[in-house]
């Protein structure tokens, strides 16, 4: 059983807790989550003009329904990255119910229609938002360049003309490793904020890659139900061998592909190299470790296949921007960079 809020409930509850825990110091800002439904907080950041960055952190004590919510008017693009928490939402007029779950995405503008979200109690939830005006970031873009925009954006820039849509996609090990960088920023103030930018205009990037990958997917090799099931297996075998992986000959031996097939299906269902998948996974595994209380980073780094922790240790900064030692320290004191 939900909570069912009404949009009058919904400015209500917010403009009370907007009132009375706003925090801002002129380019970011942030404020708690209504008391009376749960826990968490909103921090919003303006980078430059036309670029916006918003981190919403919540956990619900129960089940809640916002019912038609009304979008406003206006010219924004969002790209919304799901990192914890899973809910159900309706765009009225443009999609039947669909799940936002945990490692996905979408790409959407939803001016001017109405939407109903489920959010689940008991669950906490991390999604990190971008947002920018098209003409600000795109406008003088022509030829070659536009054509490398998804489609529906590119429909933007040519007519002038917003229309809502929606699509989703997933964060790819690429995707996800620049989420923790933003999640666990380690500067403040102006430093913070180019460093934030650069990391918005990153996923910007990363997520428009993977929506024309898919877009030319159709004119790439056809693979059989059965090759899918094997390149998944050879997926499987390097996750189980982070400290020992088999060489790329082995691997297509082990799961009966030539190397050539194993190669290009990997990347046409990962969206990356085989190595490149390994290497992220490596990488995102670590990171799950460090937050164990009871494991050493020496521990962590031999738990995934280094000899050397000093490697480890550059490769993780590489990564996430931070080393490992900062970055268990924050874990176990509780709380993020970015806060």
């Amino acid at each position: 059983m939900s909570i069912i809020l009404t949009p009058e409930d919904e400015e209500e509850l917010w403009q009370e807790s907007y009132e009375t825990t706003h925090w801002s110091n002129g380019w970011e800002e942030s404020y708690h989550y209504p008391k009376q439904l749960g826990t968490g907080y909103t921090i919003g950041c303006t980078l430059r003009d036309g670029l916006d960055l918003k981190l919403r952190d919540y956990e619900l004590q129960e089940n809640v329904k916002w019912k038609d919510i009304e979008s406003p008017v206006k010219s924004t693009q969002m790209l919304s990255f799901f990192v914890a928490g899973n809910i159900n939402t309706v765009l009225h007029g443009l999609t039947n119910e669909v799940s936002e779950n945990a490692g996905g995405n979408y790409f959407a503008s939803t001016s001017g229609l109405k939407e109903t979200e489920e959010w689940f109690g008991g669950q906490r939830y991390v999604r990190v938002k971008v947002m920018f005006e098209t003409d600000r970031l795109f406008g003088n873009l022509g030829g070659a360049e536009l054509a490398q925009l998804p489609p529906k954006l590119r429909q933007i820039i040519e007519t002038g003309t917003i229309k809502p849509h929606y699509r989703q996609g997933v964060n790819t090990p690429a995707i996800q490793a620049v989420l923790q960088q933003i999640l666990h920023c380690p500067y403040q103030d102006l430093m913070k904020r180019m460093y934030l930018e650069s990391r918005a205009q990153d996923l910007i990037v990363l997520q428009f890659t993977q929506f024309a990958e898919l877009n030319t997917a159709t004119a790439q090799p056809f693979l059989k139900p059965d090759d899918i099931d094997r390149i998944h297996q050879a997926r499987d075998i390097l996750i189980c061998h982070l400290d020992q992986p088999p060489s790329l000959l082995e691997l297509a031996r082990q799961v009966k592909l030539n190397d050539c097939k194993l190669k290009q299906g990997f990347r046409q269902i990962f969206g990356t190299t085989v190595f490149g998948y390994f290497r992220d996974y490596r990488m995102e595994r670590s990171r799950q470790l460090l937050q164990n209380q009871e494991m050493t980073i020496s521990g962590v780094a031999a738990e995934i296949g280094y000899a050397s922790t000093t490697s480890f240790a550059d490769a993780f900064k590489r990564k996430f921007g931070i080393s490992p030692k900062a970055y268990q320290l924050t874990h176990r004191k509780g709380r993020q960079l970015f806060v």
